[in-house]
């Protein structure tokens, strides 16, 4: 029974009830490194774009400040600002001209990075969730919210179900040998091999029911602005298997 608690906690540390319904998906990108040096009458700006994706694109955006902390006007500006791949060295130039006569080299520069091919989800229903989520646990939080990470979820439990079904195969047949056995030490030996093989496959299988329901939960939890919740979760021990069953009921 411990072993079964202790499994049953893991799952619910791993399982995270923050699963969102999205239309796009940010980047986590940083502009980093943003260093600049004057050369005559331009300001050469160099920045590093990480933590982004090789496909990202990014307009870049770059702005001026004084001493005081005051927005610099800035016109005549080139470089890498359209559609900017992530990476190092990157550069901008500000061809600042005569201005730079009146604000001086006591400035600062900000550069800015907005990822314009964000990753669109297209939004489903709790319900059609719930229907991928049966299927394979993990997949309907995954297309709410487009984290792969949900998708583990469905490799566990499917995992345990299997080693579940092998217990409980070892089992049977270990029961099997001590009916048929005459031996009374033999008997005892399957019998109990039976009875651990019996149990480590009971554990296993609530483990992966725990799947399932916790699943079941993160979706019903799940904040979706698309659509009224239509959905109504329940759970019940079933009398002859002693094991929890969920009940969904779908409002068409």
């Amino acid at each position: 029974m411990r072993k079964s608690i202790v499994v049953i906690c893991l799952l619910i540390a791993f399982f995270q009830f923050e699963s969102k319904a999205q239309v796009a998906v940010p980047a986590n990108a940083n502009v980093v490194n943003v260093k600049f040096n004057i050369s005559q009458d331009k300001v050469i700006i160099k920045y590093d774009i990480i933590n982004a994706k090789k496909s990202d694109l990014f307009n870049i955006s770059v702005k001026a400040f004084d001493s005081n902390g005051d927005e610099i006007v800035m016109s005549n500006v080139k470089g890498n600002l359209k559609s900017v791949s992530p990476g190092v060295m990157k550069s901008i130039v500000w061809y600042a001209g005569d201005d730079l006569k009146t604000i001086g080299d006591n400035f600062n520069i900000m550069v800015f990075a907005e990822l314009i091919n964000s990753k669109i989800i297209n939004p489903i229903t709790k319900r059609e969730a719930y229907i991928y989520s049966t299927l394979y646990p993990g997949l309907g939080t995954y297309k709410l919210s487009g984290k792969k990470i949900h998708l583990a979820k469905g490799l566990i439990s499917y995992s345990l179900v299997s080693v579940s079904v092998i217990n409980g195969i070892k089992s049977r047949s270990y029961y099997d040998d001590y009916t048929s056995s005459m031996d009374i030490n033999d008997r005892n030996e399957f019998y109990q091999k039976s009875v651990d093989k019996g149990k480590v496959g009971n554990i296993l299988a609530i483990s992966a029911a725990t799947v399932w329901l916790l699943e079941y939960v993160n979706i019903y939890l799940a904040k979706n602005k698309f659509i009224k919740n239509d959905v109504e979760l329940g759970m019940q021990i079933d009398q002859f298997s002693n094991l929890p069953m969920v009940s969904i009921n779908l409002k068409f």
